[in-house]
């Protein structure tokens, strides 16, 4: 029992002089203190000891949330504390940065919270974090360049859907370089960082296609990184070497890759624990795939030595328990093998790696362990065959019906595109709001539009407000209202109501609808890789919070589902490449 007593006192008498020693400095700098703290495995509570500190001095909320929000990340990258413990520090950042009314911290907060989610494989709450995410991009109290430089890919990333990722990252570009190009006044510092913020998103999208084995895809966006470093916009604190080694693993170049990483090493790139650990991780695959096990098996050890945890959708330490397992049995080492592949059992049931781990397999055309299971056999009954030309007997009549509605169908289509490339889809779309009632997704109040009449300055203003609301797209947000609208443009919903119909020839609804139904048959027409998404997820991209009311206005509209219209525009590319 005194030896407890003394164990108390001497923490009591450290905790005591660790605070006069730290009285000395801002809370700026104790904020920064703590989060570097956490590095330091041989004084795991000295970040605490920082944090309380600052705390003391009652700092802002805006430096509480920075501080917290580092920790967070920090402790998890480089401390034995568990995720969860990392997720509570994150929602405390969300706390502060709530209190100082600081949205752009505030998305930043919900980014890293959904990042946690999202290595956890807890897409429920890590979606339900990118749904605050977009509502904070689409506020008011954002400035553009906080607009551009923000986005909800990473999580997206995380959790595997690599195809919306790609799609966020690709108009967050086109964007940025629209704005840059547009504002030739802008300040050297503003521009070199949203140019900067433009290569990440190009080492983002690297990744992306990478882990889609879209290799060519791939090459482009680091060939576009090396065109931005071109005009002189190079950092020393480089990401993008961690791609392309990735790139040339994939692509099987493994002796240009273990050159490409020497050479990153060299030019001082490969600078921190978790740059250190993807390295040494990439080698590890190409001396396995050159079949000298015993050198792969040794940076295996050496980058789990390095024993730090990178928030990423690839969990580096389960894959290098996997791959040291790999390495140890074919050397013949039992006692290697059976205790990697046991921590690699272990740490995958726990976050429920396997589907990932399936996917990396495959990714890598590397085996997978899984624990041994008898394989179950079943004979096919003679029923199923006679079920099966059940099917195909229903099938072929209605082949047989849908045909005889094929022509009528492609007669709509075409006229949609021919619309399109003349620039009238907008006619068309527009021709469509005489067949519509107002019931559609947006209920605006009933006004005698005939009794208003409007100035020229009046009439003029609105209009100009709503050029630019269809330029900066502001009508794919789900939330938008004709009194939230109004308000925005500093008018009452009357006169808005009443340019709209003056102008576009349509109400409200129809003209928000029409806006959302031109952007995704653009985006179809234009961009190869929306005709492989979800109609749901098309719906969200345009607007519509609901994708049964997306297909209803799209299908009254245009005289197509479209699933049909989908189809039709495949069979036209199809149609394109054998001509």
């Amino acid at each position: 029992m005194s030896k407890l007593y003394y164990v108390l006192f001497f923490f009591i008498t450290l905790e005591l002089t660790a605070q006069d020693s730290l009285a000395k400095y801002t809370p700026k700098e104790l904020g920064y203190k703590s989060s570097m703290a956490t590095r330091l495995k041989d004084k795991p509570l000295l970040w605490k000891i920082y944090l309380d500190a600052m705390i003391r001095k009652n700092p802002t909320d805006s430096l509480r949330t920075d501080t917290y929000y580092n920790l967070a990340i920090d402790t998890y990258r480089y401390t034995d504390y568990n995720i969860e413990f990392s997720t509570k520090l994150m929602k405390q950042a969300i706390y502060y940065a709530k209190r100082s009314h600081n949205n752009e911290l505030l998305l930043y907060c919900f980014d890293g919270l959904g990042s946690f989610y999202a290595i956890k494989n807890d897409n429920i709450r890590a979606f339900q974090c990118i749904k605050e995410i977009k509502k904070l991009h689409n506020h008011e109290s954002l400035d553009d360049i906080a607009y551009l430089k923000f986005n909800e890919s990473r999580i997206y990333w995380q959790i595997g859907d690599f195809e919306r990722a790609i799609s966020i990252l690709s108009h967050a570009n086109k964007n940025i370089e629209t704005y840059v190009s547009e504002h030739p006044a802008l300040s050297k510092e503003i521009k070199t960082g949203l140019i900067y913020d433009r290569k990440l998103n190009y080492i983002k999208l690297a990744g992306c296609y990478n882990f889609q084995k879209k290799l060519d895809s791939s090459a482009y966006c680091i060939k576009k990184i090396r065109e931005i470093e071109k005009q002189g916009y190079l950092w020393h604190n480089n990401f993008d070497w961690i791609e392309e080694a990735f790139y040339l693993v994939l692509s099987k170049k493994y002796d240009h890759a273990i050159a490409y990483i020497a050479e990153s090493e060299k030019k001082g790139f490969i600078d921190s624990k978790d740059k250190k650990c993807r390295a040494d991780y990439y080698l590890a695959m190409c001396w396995e795939q050159k079949k000298d096990y015993a050198k792969s098996l040794k940076l295996c050890e050496k980058a789990l030595d390095i024993h730090i945890r990178i928030p990423s959708f690839i969990n580096y330490e389960l894959e290098l328990y996997r791959l040291a397992a790999s390495n140890a049995s074919k050397l013949g080492e039992t006692n290697k093998e059976s205790y990697y592949s046991r921590k690699y059992n272990e740490a995958s049931q726990q976050l429920d790696y396997m589907g990932k781990s399936k996917f990396l397999a495959n990714l890598y055309e590397q085996d997978v362990i899984e624990a041994k299971g008898e394989l179950k056999s079943e004979k096919i009954r003679s029923g199923y065959l006679y079920f099966i030309f059940i099917i195909l007997l229903v099938l072929f009549c209605y082949l047989i019906i849908h045909y005889l509605k094929l022509k009528k169908d492609r007669k709509k289509f075409k006229a949609i595109i021919v619309a399109f490339e003349n620039n009238e889809l907008e006619n068309i779309l527009h021709e469509a709001n005489k067949d519509l009632d107002d019931s559609l997704t947006i209920q605006i109040p009933n006004i005698d539009r005939k009794t208003i009449t409007l100035s020229f300055e009046v009439d003029e203003k609105i209009m100009k407000q709503l050029s630019k609301f269809e330029t900066k797209e502001r009508f794919l947000s789900p939330n938008i209202s004709l009194s939230n609208m109004a308000s925005d443009f500093n008018t009452n919903s009357a006169y808005l109501s009443a340019v709209i119909k003056k102008h576009k020839n349509t109400n409200f609804n129809g003209y928000i609808n029409d806006n959302r139904l031109e952007y995704i048959i653009k985006k179809l027409k234009t961009s190869p890789e929306y005709l492989n998404y979800k109609i749901a997820y098309l719906a969200e991209e345009c607007g519509f919070s609901s994708h049964t009311v997306f297909i209803r206005i799209f299908t009254q509209k245009t005289g197509l589902t479209p699933s049909k219209f989908i189809n039709f525009l495949k069979t036209e590319k199809i149609d394109l490449q054998i001509t």
